[in-house]
């Protein structure tokens, strides 16, 4: 005898086969969906120049894979209530609505006779049943016709559309460039605190336009305001820098003459080179002292000579000035080799390459940190592509300033 468990086994066969049929039909609907999608946010990308190539690839492969996958997976396991399934079963089957009524008798107040002759005639008539012939798994035209055409407008963007990701790629260099920018400038804001070659006074004038211009390139990222930035941020950085350097110019060159005029004192040659704007001499010069050979009244002289130097430049080179203040200080404690090493602060006369650096004490680097352009220089030389052209245009503008 036909139970209804014989019916239920079938109609869950069927189920299966049609959540195969949903699925399918709505991987393609999803895959549809991820190539227009896909264009559309391409498309984007590419007119605001922010997308490459690669990116616009991997964007695509992403949705096409998991838009159908999700779409596929809850088509699958969405919820099919078995009345519902029954009716469609008997309209696509063409059963004439026997499974539909064998399960709404079960449920009602029916003679057994009735519902089992009902039972047998729906399980009869569903064993000619066929799923993969009667309902074969297919999708609709309408959905592989916009999924192909979605596909050929992708294919024509990636082929021909070569200007718009060259534009990205530039567009790219340029806003990693100003990054980089910004991250240079940040460090040489940090230098410029920590240097003990500035006065106060100076650090503030340094930093307060590298700061402006680290506002405006987060206000105006674009290649034209990030060149305009730069390149009046160097402006003004050079500008300060000449005048620093005239000022430190003209306090050694007074200096430098009131040594000359103290005649047969242990500076007089080096005023006389300072005066006349000799710097390098006047540098070599005072590191060969050999202060051993001095008696212990001109150790005195020379000591008063070098803290008078110091006081008249503390003001325009407070390195220097602290260095000839040491050795005035190791002269007075009787410690002369401290004191020649003060005296020897400054580089070797061959590599001094600006006007003062041979008097501004410490390394080769030491000076371009004052003038505000030693980072800048750095970034003409590690930035790439269009990094280039906007850190070598500043670095080129600084380089003549560092003095």
């Amino acid at each position: 005898m036909t139970t209804i468990n014989t019916l239920s086994h079938t109609l869950q066969q069927w189920t299966r086969w049609m959540r195969l049929q949903r699925a399918l039909l709505w991987s393609m609907r999803g895959l549809a969906f991820a190539l227009a999608f896909s264009l559309l946010i391409g498309g984007i990308g590419l007119y605001q120049a922010r997308l490459l190539k690669q990116e616009f690839l991997a964007l695509v492969i992403l949705f096409t894979v998991t838009f159908p996958l999700i779409s596929g997976i809850a088509a699958y396991f969405w919820k099919i209530q078995t009345m519902k399934a029954a009716r469609y079963f008997d309209r696509a089957f063409h059963l004439e609505e026997r499974v539909a009524t064998a399960l709404e008798l079960q449920t009602e107040n029916h003679s057994i006779e009735i519902i089992q002759k009902q039972l047998d005639d729906a399980v009869n008539a569903s064993r000619g049943v066929k799923p993969s012939r009667d309902l074969p798994l297919r999708f609709k035209k309408l959905d592989g016709l916009l999924a192909l055409l979605f596909a050929i407008l992708i294919g024509v963007l990636w082929f021909q559309g070569e200007a718009l990701f060259s534009a990205a790629g530039r567009q790219r260099a340029v806003e990693q460039a100003i990054a980089e920018q910004q991250t240079q400038i940040e460090e040489l804001i940090k230098e410029i605190n920590a240097s003990k070659a500035l006065t106060d006074e100076q650090k503030q004038a340094l930093a307060e336009p590298l700061e402006e211009a680290l506002s405006s390139l987060e206000d105006n990222p674009s290649v034209e305001g990030a060149v305009s930035t730069l390149v009046s941020t160097s402006e003004k950085l050079q500008a300060m820098t000449n005048q620093q350097a005239a000022q430190s110019m003209q306090a050694l060159k007074e200096t430098g003459s009131s040594l000359a005029s103290q005649e047969g004192t242990p500076l007089e040659s080096i005023g006389k080179d300072l005066a006349n704007g000799n710097l390098a001499n006047a540098a070599s010069d005072l590191a060969s002292m050999d202060l051993s050979q001095m008696s212990a009244a001109e150790l005195q002289e020379l000591a008063e000579q070098l803290e008078s130097m110091a006081g008249t430049l503390a003001s325009t080179n407070p390195q220097l000035a602290e260095a000839l203040q040491n050795a005035a200080d190791a002269i007075q404690n009787g410690d002369t080799a401290a004191a020649q090493q003060a005296l020897a602060m400054h580089p070797p006369v061959d590599k001094c390459k600006s006007t003062d650096q041979c008097f501004t004490g410490g390394e080769s680097g030491g000076g371009t940190v004052a003038t505000g352009c030693g980072a800048n220089s750095r970034s003409g030389r590690k930035s790439n592509g269009a990094g280039k052209s906007i850190g070598a245009e500043w670095a080129g503008k600084c380089s003549g300033g560092a003095k």
